[in-house]
């Protein structure tokens, strides 16, 4: 986090990427005899378009500071390379494929006039690989969340639901896989207003997850509050022995 840091991060990532690009113009001047299978060709292709594609996000200051290093992004050439190393069929045809979906399918979640564009490639993305990993649960949760922007909430908690019970097969290996599920599939859960599966997600991720317990705990609350509000709005009334019951548990007289 120091000036210093970004500088020797600065360095690193120039002579990492000088690297690749003399690799790419070497297989490039000889296609036929360069020596090096598809797999280090793609391998190629992927850290250039991730090194153009991850600098172009990057906050001003950083971006700045390696331009003043002699390096300058290009998105659209990250691009680029990331699809030609996605139509590779090669090793890294999946992290780059992921790394496509992570920009055109979680981007428009914080910045919504970038759906139109983002979403229509995110969908292409998602079509490409699951034709040919269709059991991949990183790339099926990642098309719950496309789904999710696009307002088809009962597809998104469908391919969720899949996921956590595909995840489930790995729980004791990375459990972790089975929690993004399960926290998107509360989300999706709560746009429906469904706050009692959610709040269900919700008190399995706070007994399971480790990541922030107080949060998990307090989006429990919000969601059986809520269940309250339901009520009290059937009843004509907000009536607050109603929330008792429902967060202890018992019913009220």
């Amino acid at each position: 986090d120091t000036f210093s840091g970004y500088i020797k991060a600065g360095l690193a990532l120039s002579r990492g990427y000088k690297i690749y690009d003399k690799l790419l113009k070497y297989t490039q001047k000889y296609p036929d005899d360069h020596g090096a299978d598809a797999n280090s060709v793609g391998g190629i292709h992927f850290g250039i378009g991730a090194i153009h594609l991850v600098t172009s996000i990057l906050p001003p200051k950083v971006v700045g500071l390696l331009s003043a290093l002699g390096y300058m992004h290009d998105r659209d050439l990250g691009f680029e390379h990331l699809n030609i190393c996605l139509q590779s069929r090669t090793l890294r045809s999946p992290i780059a494929s992921l790394l496509l979906l992570c920009f055109h399918g979680i981007l428009p979640s914080f910045a919504a006039l970038t759906a139109p564009h983002n979403i229509p490639l995110a969908d292409a993305v998602v079509a490409e690989t699951l034709a040919v990993y269709p059991h991949s649960m990183l790339h099926l949760w990642m098309s719950g969340r496309v789904e999710r922007i696009k307002k088809n909430t009962k597809g998104a908690i469908a391919i969720f639901q899949s996921c956590v019970e595909q995840s489930a097969k790995l729980r004791d290996s990375l459990p972790q896989l089975e929690h993004f599920a399960l926290y998107d599939l509360a989300w999706s859960y709560t746009a429906q207003a469904d706050w009692l599966r959610a709040a269900a997600c919700f008190a399995r991720l706070e007994r399971e997850s480790s990541w922030s317990k107080m949060f998990y705990t307090y989006a429990q609350a919000a969601c059986l509050d809520m269940m309250a509000v339901d009520v009290a709005v059937k009843a004509d009334g907000y009536d607050a022995e109603v929330i008792k019951g429902i967060f202890t548990g018992k019913a009220a007289d």
